[in-house]
């Protein structure tokens, strides 16, 4: 996949949206950022492994250790995926135990949903990075019936933020404020407090320009923080800042159990694994090419999952070296992301996963949040 541009805050935003508009339309006009426009080797370049190295303090002269992407899981994917038409939409498959979809929510309050998280009570929070009005950027809460609530609404248009959602137990949900180039938390009761600066890092101070777009939580504390602007992956811990990898435009990040992290960056789901404070050694765990991935999500358990556009539908699948599977297919409009969090019935878990109309930029359709169920 080329080198993104980094030249609008809706290019970022919309990444992957907008990115997989352009699969389904003719162009998208990204919001003020250039039109976004197919592009045959957005989808065939071959992994560029130089891309990808290890994090270094100036001292400690570490050197790349990065693998390739598991072919067999590619292909093994790519044949489930083949294995005929669209009959109804969208479609189980039945990887990884689901074994059914349905939609959970729905509403005209949700047009631009590019994230999931649980958060307080262990509900869902989505970041429409598009809604409605002059500041669009908020924030909506989802209960376990299917309600659609907005959660918290900025308070002036000047408030942009990028992509992905954390929450933290202590701070409530975080998520990058591009202007003041910060972290912001909003609490339980939807008001919003600056939580820490991005001690330095590019970016921020206008809509156009972002120093951070990957965020989630760490377990040993503090957050990971990815940023296009420095393509890197750091630790950001009690005001310190820790590099991590150097890691091409890391859009989502996700904590595995075991401590390590995965990325996805570039179409290609990065592992990264971490040796004492600050090295970090990076290999390919997916080649998602001919797929536009949008979401990923890591289970308790270590199971990895992805969301993505293939041939104008969405699907869901789970990756395990050797035994990936397709979850569902068919999944009409353009999936942005997959949270794993409590099932509606209160029982086990279920995978979530948002959908957005292909004319999300024009406004004109209701975001859907499908269910997937064991």
């Amino acid at each position: 996949m080329q080198r993104s541009q980094h030249t609008g805050y809706r290019r970022f935003i919309f990444a992957p949206i907008c990115t997989l508009v352009a699969v389904l339309a003719p162009a998208c006009d990204c919001g003020g950022g250039p039109s976004v426009v197919p592009d045959a080797s957005m989808i065939d370049a071959p992994v560029d492994s130089g891309a990808f190295d290890v994090g270094t303090d100036a001292s400690d002269g570490a050197t790349p250790d990065v693998g390739g992407p598991d072919a067999a899981m590619d292909a093994s994917l790519d044949a489930q995926v083949d294995a005929g038409p669209c009959e109804s939409s969208p479609r189980i498959v039945g990887g990884g135990g689901f074994s059914a979809i349905a939609t959970h929510a729905t509403s005209p309050m949700m047009v631009g949903v590019g994230d999931l998280t649980t958060g307080f009570d262990g509900d869902l929070f989505a970041h429409d990075v598009v809604g409605l009005g002059a500041s669009g950027d908020r924030i909506i809460r989802l209960g376990s019936d299917g309600s659609v609530s907005v959660f918290a609404t900025p308070a002036d248009s000047s408030f942009c933020t990028a992509n992905q959602l954390a929450f933290d137990p202590t701070l409530g949900l975080v998520i990058y404020d591009i202007p003041q180039n910060s972290l912001i938390a909003v609490d339980d009761a939807g008001a919003v407090a600056t939580t820490a600066p991005t001690l330095g890092l590019s970016g921020g101070g206008s809509c156009t320009d972002t120093g951070v777009i990957g965020l989630t939580t760490r377990s040993a504390g503090g957050f990971w923080v990815g940023s296009p602007a420095m393509d890197r992956l750091y630790a950001f811990d009690a005001g310190t800042r820790t590099e991590i990898a150097s890691v091409t435009d890391p859009f989502r990040i996700e904590e595995a159990p075991d401590g390590s992290v995965y990325v996805l960056s570039e179409q290609r789901i990065l592992h990264v694994t971490t040796e004492g404070a600050s090295i970090g050694t990076v290999e390919v765990f997916f080649d998602a090419a001919p797929w536009l991935v949008s979401g990923l999500e890591v289970g308790p358990s270590g199971e990895v999952w992805i969301s993505a556009v293939r041939d104008g539908l969405g699907l869901v699948a789970q990756l395990e070296a050797g035994a990936s599977t397709l979850v569902a297919e068919c999944i009409p409009g353009i999936v942005t992301d997959v949270e794993l969090a409590t099932s509606s019935s209160g029982s086990g878990t279920s995978l979530y996963v948002p959908s957005v109309g292909a004319s999300v930029v024009e406004h004109d359709d209701d975001d859907v949040i499908y269910e997937i169920t064991r």
